[in-house]
């Protein structure tokens, strides 16, 4: 917040603020509260206030001097964009302050420059507390749509929607046709046969109109349903109807090698709609029947265009960091602070011996263990699996504790069947801990670095470990396969690698699970590529030493004092 500001000077910051074509609209109360949580800083020539590629969340509204703008394309060439000067085109950062999104340029001080910052937060703060404000907001178009975009739950919190698209209206009436048809074809037979039709015959009549409206009704709802998301990190097919069934297919924007496009039909030239293929090394996902294909096709290729140019742009500012820490001799960073020792273990205990076959028996369906996630099958599938063990477990309990207190099995019985009781609940009881056990030792893992299934015989008699590295995963489904597992909220993942398939079967909350390996996925990949841009940047760091070396030549430094013997060598 400016300190010391006088209410002129909040003034003037105002009507610098409603300048910027996002605040254009607001009120005069509200651009004073604007100006207020804002920050005002200055900048000297030359200075950077972002780069590309950085993620800082914030508008920058310039009130003073003139700011140069670069770009990084995907190639790697950088060039200049222009200048901003105060006024309607200077404000820079509108979709990092509304979307959190990476800056797609490099704002370099051309001037001394003076600048109001706005943060994410402070913006959404206000907006709870001005209730009108959000309304009032005009962003540019392409912002627009992105920031009224409807969120799903599968959304990463840094993943904004950029397109969201039904099939075309076409597809809705040529599935509609056979209902419709036939309902009409139910209304025109009812009026001709009123006169000689029986009761039975108006009944059945009503009771097939009902059931072909329901047809109808079923359709809408899965064209509906059944639409295709891009955001600025993936493509997204999802196929659902609430309460029944839910599938997601996807391709990572990194991923992508091309875009096919097709158009099968005179209706579909006439009415603008086509298919759409987004294909990657390992898999596809298809975009059937979507209105403004070529158009679609295009938005995709920008946003692939701008992940690979911002990761361009972010080896470009690694590299510029790591030789100006090199060349300018800067510090090196402090090294980590090591860990704290592990607290000694203490002794058993009645409480942890409790606690400890609680955890055996009621295993967390979704468990950390330190970098890595542990995924079991639902208890659902559990129950599917034993239900004959246990519900024979649960008779053998029951008549045990009937002919023990002399019910009516008594006399059926002789006294001596108590053996036969034991017996009974060994068998069932050996196995349903057999079933139990086997349910319990099979795991699906993600590590910072792999997936894993992991497949275990009870008592390690057999153990199959089947895994693939992070950076092999190509696309992801999600299926999610009656209204009892949408119910109960469980389904499965499906993770296609080269040569091989991995389904995470029957798992709690599957689109959590599908969001966490996407982003363990992105994780890697980063850290992947940050590690290779780092062995680049040393190695052309030591180009650049042993380049100035040559051109500087080698020569021993000179102390003073060693400068003051040679001086008197000499004199003697």
């Amino acid at each position: 917040m400016p300190e010391g500001l006088t209410d002129e000077q909040i003034e003037q910051l105002a009507e610098t603020l409603k300048q910027a074509p996002l605040f254009k609209e607001l009120r005069p109360g509200e651009l004073h509260a604007l100006a207020i949580a804002s920050q005002t800083e200055t900048y000297p020539a030359g200075a950077e206030l972002f780069r590309q590629s950085d993620v800082d969340n914030a508008l920058y509204v310039l009130t003073a001097g003139q700011l140069a703008l670069y770009r990084v394309d995907p190639q790697g060439v950088e060039s200049f964009v222009g200048f901003r000067e105060p006024g309607a085109m200077g404000s820079l950062g509108e979709a990092s302050v509304l979307l959190g999104d990476a800056h797609d340029v490099t704002a370099i001080a051309y001037t001394d420059v003076a600048v109001l910052e706005l943060e994410r937060k402070t913006l959404e703060r206000l907006m709870l507390e001005e209730p009108g404000l959000r309304g009032r907001l005009t962003p540019r178009e392409e912002n627009a749509d992105r920031w009224t975009a409807p969120r799903f739950k599968w959304q990463a919190t840094d993943e904004s929607v950029i397109k969201h698209v039904r099939e075309h209206p076409w597809a809705l009436y040529r599935r509609m046709v056979i209902p419709v048809a036939a309902l009409a074809a139910l209304v025109v037979a009812s009026i001709l046969l009123g006169s000689v039709i029986s009761i039975l015959g108006v009944f059945l009549l009503a009771l097939a109109g009902v059931a072909f409206v329901g047809i109808g009704v079923y359709v809408f709802i899965d064209w509906h349903d059944d639409f295709y998301v891009v955001t600025n990190k993936r493509v997204v097919h999802v196929d659902q109807i609430p309460g029944i069934r839910l599938k997601l297919e996807e391709a990572p924007l990194s991923a992508i090698q091309e875009i096919q496009f097709a158009r099968n039909s005179i209706t579909a030239h006439l009415l603008n709609f086509g298919d759409l293929r987004v294909e990657t090394f390992g898999g596809s996902v298809a975009m059937k029947d979507v209105p403004e294909p070529e158009e679609l096709k295009s938005l995709i290729f920008r946003e692939i265009e701008k992940v690979r140019s911002r990761a361009r742009a972010a080896a470009r500012k690694a590299i510029h960091d790591e030789l100006h820490r090199r060349v300018g001799q800067k510090e090196a960073p402090p090294p980590p602070t090591p860990a704290a020792a592990p607290a000694a273990p203490q002794g058993a205990t009645l409480r942890s011996f409790l606690l400890g076959a609680l955890r055996y028996f009621f295993p967390k369906l979704r468990e950390e263990v330190g970098e890595s996630v542990i995924y079991r099958r639902h208890w659902v599938a559990l129950l599917r699996k034993a239900r004959y063990p246990f519900t024979g477990l649960l008779f053998t309990v029951i008549g045990a504790l009937i002919w023990w207190n002399k019910g009516f099995l008594l006399g059926l019985l002789p006294d001596s069947f108590w053996l036969a009781w034991i017996v009974l609940l060994l068998v069932f009881g050996a196995w349903s801990l057999w079933i139990f056990e086997d349910w319990r030792n099979d795991l699906y893992m993600v590590t910072g670095t792999r997936i894993i299934d992991l497949q275990r015989v009870p008592f390690l008699l057999q153990e199959t470990r089947k895994e693939s590295g992070l950076d092999k995963v190509q696309t992801l489904e999600v299926n999610v396969p009656s209204p009892w597992a949408r119910l109960l909220r469980y389904g499965n993942v499906i993770v296609r690698v080269p040569g091989a398939v991995y389904q995470f079967s029957d798992v709690q909350n599957p689109n959590a699970v599908q969001s966490e390996i996407s982003k363990r996925v992105d994780q890697f990949k980063r850290r992947q590529a940050e590690n290779e841009a780092r062995g680049r940047r040393a190695e052309l760091s030591d180009w650049f030493a042993v380049y100035d070396q040559i051109r500087q030549g080698y020569a021993a430094p000179v102390t003073p004092l060693e400068t003051g013997e040679r001086k008197a060598d000499g004199a003697s």
